[in-house]
Order: C-alpha cells, then sequence, then structure tokens
C-alpha cells in the first residue's frame, strides 16, 4: 500500500455526507424556486407601487396632514372645523406644558410609592400588535425595570397614580365634552411597536410624549371601500402591515394615504372612524384620549380664553367602552338573524322585554329606535340588511349614533327602573 493517508471518507461516514449533501441542494432550490416565484409573480409591475410593502406605501403622493404651530385650538374651533368636519390635525407642541412632557422617565417613575397590588398595568407582549397575543398584568414599576430588555409593551388605562400630571386638553375643555370621554389610554414601550389597521368607534386625540410616532391614516369617506376591515368583530383588518399583498387586496393599490410624523410633544385628532395604523420608534410613551361626540350636544360654555391647567384627567369622568355603537349591534343581530329583518323582528331581538317596557313606560324607546332603522333602511324597503349596515357613509352615521344613544338611555333607564321595583317587591 501507498504511504498516503486515504482521501475517502470512512464508510460509515458515507451515508450522512451524502444526505446532508441532499439536503444542501434541496435548501439551495427552495431558494433558486422562492427567487423565481418573486419574478413571476411579476411584484410592483404587476400589481403596483406598495405591493408586498408596508401599509402606507403607494403611487399616489402621500397627503399631508393639517397642522398647527403653537398647540391646542381653542374648544370651539376645535369642534367646528374638525370634529364637525371630520378633518384631522397634528397639533406641534401641544403636550410640551404638561408636568407629563417634563417628568416622565424611568427615574420619576421608580420613585413614586406606590402599593404593588393596587398599580397594577396591562401589558402586550408583542411589538407587533396581534388580536390573538398573550397579555398580562404586572405592577408598574416591576414593567418599568423590564420593558427595555423584555420587549414588552403596556397599554393600560392610565394609572390613578399618573393622571394629575396630564391635563385635559384645550380642544376639549368644553362641560358636554368632557362629559363625553371614553377612556385614556397609556402606550409605553422601548419603541418599534406597529399596530394593525383599524378604526376607532369614537374620536381620538394622541399625544406624544417620549419617542416618535407615524400614523397612516385613510379617509374612509374616500377609500374606506378599498381598505379591507375584514375582522369587524375587531373593527380591523387582517392584513400583514409589512407586506400588504395587493393580490389578496387588490383595492389597495389606488388607495390614497394621509402621514403624519409626531415627535415629543405632538399631539394628533383622529376623527371618527377614520382609518389608521401607527408605528413607534425609540424610547416611546403616549397618551390617547378617546371621546364620543355623539354625546355633545352644545359648544357654547367652553373655555376659550385659555387653557385651564387645573382641569386634569384626574378629575374626569370616563365612561368606558361598554356602550354599543348601533352599527355593531345591528350588524351582529343581522348575522345571528342570517338574513334582513324587518323592524318588528328587529325590536324583539334586541329588547326581548319590549311588551314590558312598553305596558309600563310607553312607546317612546319604539320610536327612537325606529328612528335608528329608518336610517338604515336606504333603499326604503321597510327590511334592513347587513349590507344597508356595514355601507352607511362615515358621514351619516354621527347622526344615527345619536339617535341610538339616545334610545339607549332610554332603555336603560327604564331598565334600572323595573331593577329596583323589582327589589323591593
Amino acid at each position: 500500500t501507498s504511504g498516503l493517508a486515504s482521501t475517502s471518507p470512512p464508510g460509515r461516514l458515507k451515508p450522512f455526507i451524502i444526505v446532508t449533501t441532499l439536503l444542501l441542494l434541496l435548501a439551495g432550490c427552495g431558494c433558486f424556486c422562492c427567487y423565481w416565484l418573486d419574478l413571476l409573480d411579476g411584484g410592483e409591475e404587476a400589481y403596483g407601487i406598495g405591493h408586498k410593502r408596508p401599509f402606507g406605501t403607494s403611487r399616489h403622493p402621500q397627503l399631508p396632514v393639517p397642522e398647527l404651530a403653537d398647540g391646542f385650538p381653542p374648544p370651539g374651533r376645535f369642534y367646528q372645523e374638525q370634529v364637525r368636519q371630520l378633518r384631522p390635525l397634528l397639533m406641534r407642541g401641544a403636550a410640551r406644558q404638561t408636568r407629563a412632557f417634563r417628568m416622565w422617565d424611568d427615574d420619576y417613575f421608580l420613585q413614586l410609592p406606590l402599593d404593588p397590588n393596587s398599580s397594577q398595568v396591562h401589558v402586550e407582549t408583542t411589538k407587533k400588535e396581534s388580536r390573538q397575543q398573550r397579555t398580562y398584568d404586572t405592577p408598574f414599576h416591576q414593567f418599568v425595570r423590564s420593558y427595555n430588555t423584555s420587549g414588552h409593551y403596556m397599554v393600560a388605562s392610565m394609572p390613578r397614580f399618573l393622571a394629575p400630571d396630564f391635563p385635559l386638553p384645550w380642544s376639549l375643555q368644553c362641560p358636554d365634552v368632557a362629559g363625553a370621554l371614553v377612556e385614556a389610554i397609556v402606550w409605553f414601550s422601548s419603541g418599534g411597536t406597529s399596530s394593525v389597521v383599524h378604526t376607532d368607534a369614537v374620536d381620538n386625540l394622541n399625544c406624544v410624549l417620549r419617542g416618535n410616532k407615524t400614523f397612516v391614516m385613510v379617509d374612509p369617506a374616500v377609500h374606506g371601500h378599498r381598505v379591507p376591515i375584514d375582522r369587524p368583530e375587531g373593527s380591523y383588518s387582517s392584513m400583514d402591515v409589512d407586506s400588504v399583498d395587493f393580490r389578496a387586496y387588490p383595492g389597495m393599490a389606488d388607495v390614497q394615504f394621509y402621514i403624519a410624523h409626531l415627535f415629543p410633544g405632538d399631539c394628533l385628532y383622529i376623527p371618527f372612524k377614520w382609518i389608521h395604523q401607527v408605528r413607534s420608534y425609540g424610547r416611546n410613551i403616549a397618551v390617547n384620549l378617546w371621546f364620543d361626540t355623539a354625546l355633545v350636544r352644545a359648544t357654547d360654555n367652553c373655555n376659550e380664553e385659555r387653557p385651564d391647567p387645573a382641569w386634569l384627567i384626574d378629575t374626569a369622568s370616563f365612561k368606558g367602552f361598554g356602550y354599543r355603537p348601533p352599527t355593531d349591534l345591528f350588524a351582529e343581530t343581522l348575522r345571528q338573524a342570517a338574513g334582513p329583518l324587518d323592524f318588528a323582528a328587529l325590536l324583539d331581538r334586541i329588547v326581548p322585554e319590549h311588551g314590558e317596557l312598553k305596558t309600563r313606560f310607553g312607546d317612546r324607546f319604539v320610536d327612537e329606535l325606529s328612528i335608528v332603522f329608518k336610517a338604515f333602511d336606504t333603499n326604503g324597503d321597510s327590511l334592513v340588511d347587513l349590507a344597508e349596515v356595514e355601507g352607511q357613509p362615515v358621514e351619516r352615521l354621527r347622526d344615527i349614533d345619536r339617535h341610538f344613544l339616545q334610545f339607549d338611555r332610554t332603555v336603560r333607564e327604564m331598565m334600572e327602573i323595573l331593577a329596583r321595583e323589582r327589589d323591593e317587591l
């Protein structure tokens, strides 16, 4: 034999090497096939600019959000020019005068004297929003100590121990508007978060205190029919916000977007039912206030002279999201019925106790619901179907909501009276 060492692998290694080589070839083929599939897909050349790119990318020029350079507008002007007209507004530096803007950092938070049991906050576990993700509650100090490394994200109702740091924005300093507040939320993360595409059933005022945020918005009156809010139970879309597929959602190719870039101290008004998606950058804290303008009856007694710094969030009363808008309730009722309903059938399903209520209190609540029914019955056939409910233009929804709110209040009051009378028997 030769004195040279053999370069052939031992016999027991040959099967391993053959299998490994085949796997590597298959992996290479997979990448090669994926490359050619992407080419065959046609990409943006075939489907338009924005295909497989983040939500907000479009062949149309981006629309700027109107800006105000010197803080909040007075309440009357804000209500008439923004809220009633469903027009967004970016208010530069509006939150800079708040104690929250000056003080909210980790050191300040950790020196607050808090009881762990009474300072629980709600936390999400993924920065890219998923409505199916795991969430949990934890003491606020524990969250502050861990959020930079855990990647978790506080999305919680304004804690009582932070509320004194944030005054009610001047634009909302009206007795009627303050009485229409629904919820105040604190959004707190190390940055890099992204929301789903969604709508809110009420108006939204969002103020950034730390870090930056980008809001991508769509006017529902113009392009709402093109954006798939295909999870109506949560008013959001299942599309991937990082890679919008125009094959699955062809209408998205024609959407034009409003883009708002918020920096520390800036606030953004997002009108009722406007479609939006949010991304955050850098250590990030924001406060948003939801308010229901269907509850607002007058703005002639507002604080028009100057902001009142003593009108704090912790002195306000928030109603919460217990109230269901008529579009949600009617849509769910029609889905359960699996078809259109006339007024009598709808009344049976929405108010099963209507016979007892009519006998005891009269027909007022029936008349109030009838107004809402007729507003939804756009073709006048005395039936309401799902397409009529979900196809209402956004500018009509506020009036419908206002009439339904009166019906809802009337029924709640009557049910409370009946409950008290039964308790007394």
